[in-house]
């Protein structure tokens, strides 16, 4: 499936639907407190679990578990950065970059084939 169109503002969040019948704002990590703990461990559990009646769905036994940590040490690398001014900088670098343009669907071709012939690390099968 290809995508036609995106939004104009990606970085930008948008509200999502949720089963209380209201519109569930994604977390900012840098701002947000979580509600279900902000320790790797605690993170990676809503990761795994996904959190019921909303957007965000579970991931266990969709992503490698390494991977799951690996996002689960990135947001708590952003919920360490809550109230610095190193989360204000990046805030600030997120709203005032250019547009996001997508590459030309022939580029997209040649990335996709020649990633069909390699690894993860990039070696040749």
């Amino acid at each position: 499936m290809r995508v036609a169109e995106f939004r104009a503002d990606l970085y930008a969040p948008v509200p999502k639907p949720s089963d209380y019948g209201v519109s569930i704002l994604p977390t900012d990590f840098t701002f947000n407190q979580l509600r279900a703990g902000d320790t790797a461990a605690d993170i990676a559990r809503a990761i795994a679990a996904g959190i019921g009646g909303t957007a965000m769905p579970t991931w266990k036994d969709v992503l490698p578990d390494a991977d799951l940590w690996a996002m689960a040490h990135y947001v708590r690398s952003l919920v360490l950065m809550r109230d610095t001014r190193e989360s204000e900088a990046l805030r600030e670098r997120l709203v005032t970059q250019p547009p996001w343009t997508p590459p030309a669907l022939a580029e997209v071709d040649a990335g996709a084939a020649a990633d069909a012939g390699n690894d993860i690390d990039g070696a040749s099968r």
